[in-house]
């Protein structure tokens, strides 16, 4: 185990500054378009359900290769609100990566699976139409925050052909090839033990019920149900003092991928709740390390 310890510093500044150099947005076709026009492709629609389209925006580098590895942000915000339109890791993109931000059913429409159902939709549209846009379909990433991040860890700990996989471009696979957790949920059994109203009222809405109605929900919605050997690379980051998801869900995490063979690495944030963004660049650093090193083609 790898165990990273940053000082709090401030950098939500820098992780967003990029955004306002990304040029040349094209028009909300939701079409392939050719690899030559492309920079920012915003509002493709990747899936449809009960008549409510479901969107991502792709956003490509601007020294864009024939084929870029593409790292997904998964939003955050207790599965119950939360937009595609914040994407703090567009800085990505002046190291290569293409970056996709995408929606999913919040749990006021539909209760899990749903949510990871639509996240491993957009991993195959993203997959089906990986040479519309010049995307390294085998070098695929995800990362997110809180929600997102236990949306980001089941679509690492799942792959190819799980019962989430439902619905179009089933020949493609929804199976990613790095995954990084930030304040992430692991396992709901544990987490919500003590936990206060709100935050189990988060909970209550994903499952559609409490905790005793509907344990077994519970622990099919928990990524560490789905931790096996031959598991991608995970890295985790997490703030020491989170109350909203206690560190104890990321230490929980890495525990069971070392158990079975995965070498995860951990980034603890001393001084830090639930707000991992509020860091030095040295952190951002780390995290884009980790994904040059295992999406890079071989």
């Amino acid at each position: 185990m790898k165990v990273i310890l940053f000082p709090a510093a401030l950098l939500a500044a820098q992780i967003l500054g990029l955004a306002a150099t990304i040029a040349a947005e094209l028009p909300n076709s939701g079409k392939p378009v050719a690899k030559s026009q492309a920079r920012t492709a915003v509002d493709l629609v990747f899936k449809t359900v009960g008549g409510q389209p479901l969107k991502l925006d792709l956003y490509l580098p601007e020294k864009h290769s024939t084929s870029s590895p593409l790292v997904i942000w998964i939003h955050g915000g207790g599965w119950r609100e939360g937009t595609k339109s914040g994407v703090p890791i567009l800085p990505f993109l002046a190291s290569g990566f293409a970056v996709a931000s995408i929606e999913y059913r919040l749990s006021g429409q539909a209760p899990f699976p749903a949510q990871i159902e639509d996240v491993k939709a957009a991993i195959r549209w993203l997959r089906a139409h990986a040479n519309d846009y010049g995307l390294a379909a085998e070098h695929f990433g995800v990362i997110g925050h809180s929600a997102g991040a236990h949306l980001a860890s089941l679509a690492g700990t799942t792959g190819k052909g799980s019962p989430f996989d439902l619905g179009d471009n089933l020949e493609f696979s929804s199976a990613v090839q790095a995954v990084c957790v930030m304040s992430g949920p692991s396992d709901f059994v544990t987490m919500f033990d003590g936990a206060d109203e709100h935050r189990r009222s988060a909970l209550v809405g994903l499952l559609g019920g409490s905790l005793p109605e509907k344990r077994k929900l519970a622990e099919a919605a928990s990524p560490l149900s789905y931790v096996q050997p031959g598991l991608l690379p995970f890295i985790l980051v997490h703030g020491a003092d989170d109350r909203v998801v206690p560190v104890q869900q990321a230490k929980s995490m890495n525990r069971k991928l070392e158990e079975v063979g995965a070498t995860p690495r951990i980034i603890l944030l001393p001084q830090t709740g639930h707000d991992v963004f509020a860091r030095q660049q040295q952190y951002v650093d780390e995290v884009r390390a980790f994904f040059k090193a295992n999406l890079a083609k071989k």
